[in-house]
C-alpha cells in the first residue's frame, strides 16, 4: 500500500484523529490520545497549525501504520488483544512514545 504524503502545509489527514480513534478503542501507544480530552476542534487544529513539519509526518506515520496493520488483522478493532498485539508491532517498528 503507498503512503499518500500531502504537502507539508496541509494537515487535514490529521484531522480526524486528533478528534478521537476511527476504530474504537485506540493502541495504548497512540499518540494522538494527549489531544483528545477537553480541546476543542479549534484548539486541535491550532495545536497541528504550530507543529513543525516533522511533527506532523511523524503523527501521519504512525496513523497510516496504525491504519495498515487494523485493516490487515481479522481480530474486531476495539479487542484489548489486537490492542496488545498492535502495541507489541508498533513498538518493533519503533513507533515508542
Amino acid at each position: 500500500m503507498k503512503s499518500i504524503t500531502p504537502n507539508e502545509d496541509d494537515y487535514s489527514d490529521l484531522i480526524v484523529p486528533m478528534v478521537g480513534c476511527s476504530f474504537g478503542k485506540p493502541v495504548y501507544t497512540c499518540p494522538f490520545r494527549k489531544y483528545w480530552p477537553n480541546n476543542s476542534l479549534y484548539e486541535k487544529v491550532e495545536v497541528l497549525d504550530q507543529m513543525k513539519p516533522d511533527e506532523r509526518l511523524q503523527l501521519r506515520q504512525f496513523h497510516q501504520q496504525c491504519i495498515r496493520l487494523k485493516r490487515m488483522t481479522g481480530t474486531p478493532l476495539c479487542s484489548e488483544e489486537l490492542n496488545s498485539t498492535l502495541d507489541k508491532l508498533l513498538s518493533q517498528l519503533g513507533f515508542i512514545l
